[in-house]
């Protein structure tokens, strides 16, 4: 090994150790992060081997990122409907509707979707939280359909996170001199963007399942209207399914 050739290995060797304790976490289930949205911030490198692999990334946090965004704001909405407290969970808001919808509303399934429906006339903040539910629930019943793949996909992407000391090495040869006056910031963004990567596949449970949950509790919160009524145990074709844990996948 050259002199000169020494300053590039010692950075693809700190590259490496760096992405260690991501590639560990991924492995494994993050207790303190379940039922807790994780803020996510993918930052591109600059670099197209790299910036190929966290684009994907990119893509899949988008997609956690709408679904989170729609049970907030279906909440804030049916919140505001009922004129409950600020932050009032969903299950204790859908709930309150049910009270003050006096047995005037029923839940029957549209495709998979539990869509609730007024058998007579309502009153306004009644009729505003039916399309709020309703309209979360069309969400959430797309929603889960793509994120039961995710966990597969984010395994893939993190299995080529593992190439990135190589790919490195190969930038630093053909590109030493911007190369290595970069690779303190392309370090750090590199190790951020892993950590990320690796949390991905327990939040797309987590939102997975908090969900399903919210359709199951619209489903069995009302009587059964003139369609099919979603229950527990139904044919996968009636209702969604959660996502899998991907440690419990063959």
């Amino acid at each position: 090994m050259t002199r000169k050739s020494r300053p590039w290995m010692a950075l693809v060797a700190a590259l490496a150790l760096s992405l260690v304790p991501a590639n560990d976490a991924f492995a494994s289930k993050d207790k303190k992060s379940e039922g807790k949205e994780v803020p996510v911030n993918i930052e591109l490198t600059g670099l197209k081997s790299f910036d190929n692999v966290f684009t994907e990334i990119a893509d899949i946090d988008g997609r956690l990122d709408t679904t989170e965004k729609s049970l907030r704001t279906a909440k804030q909405d049916l919140n505001e409907a009922l004129e409950l407290k600020e932050g009032t969970p969903l299950k204790a808001a859908i709930a309150d509707l049910q009270k003050k919808a006096d047995g005037k509303v029923q839940v029957a399934l549209n495709g998979k979707q539990p869509k609730l429906e007024a058998s007579e006339a309502v009153p306004k903040n009644v009729a505003d939280a039916l399309a709020a539910v309703n309209g979360l629930t069309a969400a959430l019943v797309v929603s889960v359909d793509q994120l039961a793949g995710i966990p597969q996909e984010v395994k893939q992407l993190q299995k080529k996170t593992l190439k990135f000391p190589e790919q490195l090495k190969t930038e630093l040869v053909e590109n030493p001199t911007a190369s290595i006056k970069d690779f303190p910031k392309t370090l750090k963004v590199l190790k951020a963007n892993t950590v990320v990567t690796a949390g991905l596949s327990q939040r797309s449970i987590d939102v997975s399942s908090r969900s399903v949950g919210i359709l199951e509790v619209v489903a069995s919160t009302f009587p059964a209207g003139a369609g099919k009524k979603p229950a527990k145990g139904a044919d996968e074709n009636d209702t969604p399914t959660k996502t899998k844990d991907p440690s419990k996948q063959e």
